[in-house]
Order: C-alpha cells, then sequence, then structure tokens
C-alpha cells in the first residue's frame, strides 16, 4: 500500500510543479516592468529554463516508477525511490519559485501560488522530504537490491 501511495502522491507533486511552472510562464510573459515583460530579462528566461529541466526530469522519474510499479522488483522499488525524491524537491522548489516570481500577488489569498506551495510542503511534511526518500534510495542501494548488484 505504501508503494501505491507514493506512486499516486508523486504524481500529484509532478502535477502541482508542471501547474507552478504553467503558471509561471504565463505571469511573466503578461507582466511589464520597464517597458517590457519580466520574461524577457536573462535572469527570468535562465530561472524558468532550470525549473523546466527539473520539471521535465522529474515527470521521466515519475513514469519510469509507474511503468515499473506493477513488476514490484527491485527495480521497481528504486524507480519508486527516485521519483518519490524528485518529486519532493521539484515541487517545493518549483512553487517557492512561481511564489517568488509572482511577486506579492502570490501570497494574496485569491492567488494560486501560496495554495500549491502549501500542498507541497504539506504532503512532503506527511510523507518525507527528498532527503528522506534519497536515504531510503541509498539503503536498497546498499542492500544489495539493485539489479546489477
Amino acid at each position: 500500500m505504501r508503494r501505491r501511495g507514493d506512486l499516486a502522491l508523486s504524481a500529484e507533486l509532478l502535477g502541482v510543479a508542471q501547474r507552478a511552472l504553467d503558471g509561471t510562464v504565463d505571469y511573466v510573459s503578461q507582466r511589464v516592468q520597464f517597458g517590457r515583460t519580466i520574461g524577457s530579462f536573462q535572469a527570468i528566461k535562465h530561472r524558468l529554463a532550470d525549473l523546466l529541466a527539473q520539471v521535465e526530469l522529474t515527470r521521466s522519474a515519475v513514469y519510469a516508477a509507474a511503468w515499473q510499479f506493477p513488476d514490484g522488483t527491485a527495480q521497481a522499488e528504486l524507480d519508486l525511490a527516485v521519483a518519490a525524491a524528485l518529486s519532493r524537491q521539484t515541487a517545493v522548489e518549483m512553487t517557492k519559485a512561481a511564489v517568488q516570481l509572482h511577486g506579492g500577488i502570490a501570497i494574496t489569498w485569491e492567488h494560486w501560488a501560496h495554495r500549491y506551495l502549501r500542498r507541497a510542503h504539506a504532503v512532503t511534511a506527511l510523507t518525507g522530504t527528498a532527503a528522506h526518500h534519497r536515504s531510503r534510495l541509498v539503503t536498497l542501494i546498499d542492500a544489495g537490491e539493485h539489479p546489477d548488484g
């Protein structure tokens, strides 16, 4: 049951991160400062590119874990631990960045950004941080459950 929950929450957190990225890209494409959209500033572009890469890496890990899940093999356990660690890290980092890039509007009650940040933190607090899941991954590898020995 824990495995199924880890996979479901990893997929949910991937969705949280993707929605936060999409909403942030939309916002920086519309918000004008100094006569141009803030999304045209190099620092913002680089930050969003890094976040996109992180979301895509997480997507690959979650998809791999879902693909291997029915097998119940040692590789499936490793993939699940990787997906759990990455999804928690990505969701928290992406939602923090969304709040920062939106500025003050993000912490108003009506805005979505703070709710996504709270959800990412709540899931992480209840089910373990990225560090906890990385530790689980190390334990699996040290226990010799890795298929390559």
